[in-house]
């Protein structure tokens, strides 16, 4: 029987299954009538409702994709909302950090998210102050709920050692989920977003930018992108967010006492709070490290 149902599987709609007509209704009604044991009617029972739930599980449709072609774009389409939904999440980062929920949820307030316009938002502060890291736990958090994202780290350093063409690349690359995409020349680059991004609600993160062209090479102006989209700048340069007139800057306060100590004791003694007899030596390097997670 089970090999009669899959002969059918593939071609028949999925109302079909949910109803249980047309031939797989037949091959259902053939097997009841051969069935002269209670037991194997009841077999034949237990299978019609669990194909009933299979074909309620929400899911893709191939509609008529029983030709190569058909079937081949929907494993493609299955494929990209996978990635989509994984991509770039790095939890390593986020392993334990002291003081990281607050931040995060001020950042989630200026983007704003939900609301159709497009918003710029800065996250400025000295190193080590924990920009990279509220960043990835608001990416994390929120990429999914736009049609694509893409996270540039490291855009000083990339841009330096090899140019702005190749950060034009991977952003094109995390949006369009296309890893053959080559940029010969900015203008190019420039062109291929503006065109290829319009249209599309996206989420674009930029770590350690420290140069205006690097902006404009990248995300250039909101309407770049379509509504809905938001652009998150990462930079130790509080006046250039102020010339690219970002209008929502967050600017990352260092940890209170009660978060210093919290984290320092996590790194130096494996627990959330004082060891006895260390009290003095925790207190002095609290106070040493002025409340900077990565000093800490």
């Amino acid at each position: 029987m089970a090999t009669d149902i899959a002969h059918h599987w593939q071609q028949v709609d999925l109302l079909d299954l949910r109803k249980q007509r047309g031939s797989v209704g037949e091959v259902f009604a053939r097997h009841e009538r051969d069935s002269s044991e209670e037991k194997e009617k009841q077999k034949v029972q237990r299978r019609r409702i669990t194909l009933m739930e299979a074909a309620n599980i929400s899911g893709w449709d191939s509609e008529n994709g029983t030709t190569h072609g058909l079937e081949a774009k929907l494993a493609r389409e299955i494929i990209k909302d996978i990635l989509h939904k994984l991509r770039d999440k790095d939890s390593s980062i986020l392993d334990y950090v002291v003081g990281l929920d607050p931040r995060v949820a001020e950042v989630k307030s200026l983007l704003g998210i939900g609301l159709d316009d497009s918003r710029i938002v800065g996250i400025c502060g000295m190193g080590g102050i924990g920009k990279t890291t509220i960043a990835k736990a608001v990416y994390n958090q929120i990429c999914s709920q736009f049609d694509a994202s893409s996270y540039l780290a490291n855009v000083r350093e990339t841009s330096e050692k090899h140019g702005l063409e190749s950060l034009q690349e991977l952003l094109l690359s995390g949006i369009l989920l296309d890893s053959d995409i080559k940029i010969r020349n900015l203008d190019r680059g420039l062109s291929m977003i503006m065109n290829r991004a319009q249209c599309m609600r996206v989420l674009v993160v930029l770590d350690d930018v420290d140069r205006l062209n690097q902006l404009e090479a990248l995300v250039g102006k909101l309407d770049w992108f379509g509504l809905g989209s938001r652009i998150i700048i990462m930079t130790k340069d509080t006046h250039l967010l102020n010339n690219y007139e970002v209008d929502h800057v967050y600017v990352v306060k260092e940890l209170n006492n009660e978060e210093a100590v919290k984290l320092f004791c996590c790194k130096a003694f494996r627990k959330n709070q004082q060891t006895q007899g260390y009290e003095g030596l925790t207190n002095s390097a609290v106070s040493y490290a002025k409340g900077v997670p990565l000093a800490l």
